[in-house]
């Protein structure tokens, strides 16, 4: 859990982008931008170095991904929380990097409204997913088959593993 100030780093490959999320991020005197990075790499060596609350970071990046990124953070047991900002708002997009362990979705067209409430929901501990990309979450898992993963896993086994598994 945070303390006074939020602490962030912002990953976007985009220095415009980056350039535009310090003035929102700035309308709140409980939030403190604390690095930058354009690679997935460099992001993921920010948030090692800075232990961040909070990593936004785009989906989109040379290196090593949002998606990536995300899955080497939860690796590494650090306690950053990961808020992706994306222009994505498909399921192909969202219910991987969600799985994957990201904290919060967020779409960058409303970002202008919703990116404080965001970095606050996910700091303390609360999944955020923006109200554009809700519904398709929603859709993702109610599609999922809940026995689909172990079908999967029996259907990798050899013959000769499927007869031993019987016998036990």
């Amino acid at each position: 859990m945070p303390g006074d100030t939020i602490r962030v780093v912002l990953a976007d490959d985009h220095t415009v982008v980056r350039a535009g999320l310090r003035p929102v991020l700035g309308t709140a005197k409980d939030i403190s931008v604390i690095g930058e990075a354009s690679p997935g790499r460099e992001a993921l060596a920010l948030v090692e170095r800075l232990s961040p609350d909070v990593l936004i970071t785009d989906l989109s990046m040379p290196e090593m991904d949002g998606t990536e990124t995300t899955k080497a953070i939860v690796a590494r047991k650090l306690p950053t929380k990961i808020l992706v900002l994306t222009m994505h708002v498909e399921e192909e997009y969202l219910v991987p990097l969600m799985e994957a362990g990201a904290n919060g979705y967020l779409v960058k067209s409303a970002a202008d409204r919703e990116l404080v409430a965001a970095v606050r929901a996910v700091a303390y501990g609360d999944t955020y997913v923006s109200h554009g990309a809700s519904g398709v979450l929603i859709k993702g898992l109610r599609r999922k088959d809940p026995v689909q993963e172990e079908r999967d896993r029996y259907e990798s086994l050899t013959q000769r593993e499927r007869d031993v598994l019987r016998f036990v």
